[in-house]
């Protein structure tokens, strides 16, 4: 049974690939996602062009839980922090990547 639902929140994790000296390592925290009506976003976005993904994410990304942390502590969501974060072209791909993933029904196999 499908009961649909237009407004949700979810959580998803986000893999991100850290840049270093000899690659990248993969760090991954969880994030709660609003589901972002499909007519909401495409007026947010509409002509912007570059920021598109910035301005998409900033609607979407909501939250995330206490596996986010900056040097060690926890980094508890706001607003500001959420655009800090978002302001780190590899932390924006990840971030987006996991919520196109969930919302577009690409199957995630938990481990």
């Amino acid at each position: 049974m499908f009961d649909f639902q237009k407004d949700f929140r979810f959580i998803a994790p986000v893999k991100v690939l850290v840049p270093t000296l000899d690659g990248q390592q993969e760090k991954t925290f969880t994030a709660e996602f609003r589901l972002v009506p499909k007519d909401e976003m495409e007026k947010a976005v509409k002509g912007k062009g570059a920021d598109e993904s910035l301005i998409a994410m900033r609607l979407a990304l909501v939250g995330w839980k206490d596996d986010l942390t900056q040097k060690g502590a926890p980094w508890p969501f706001t607003p500001d922090r959420r655009d800090e974060l978002l302001s780190v072209p590899y932390c924006l791909g990840a971030v987006s990547m996991a919520y196109w993933r969930q919302v577009q029904g690409v199957l995630v196999e938990k481990n």
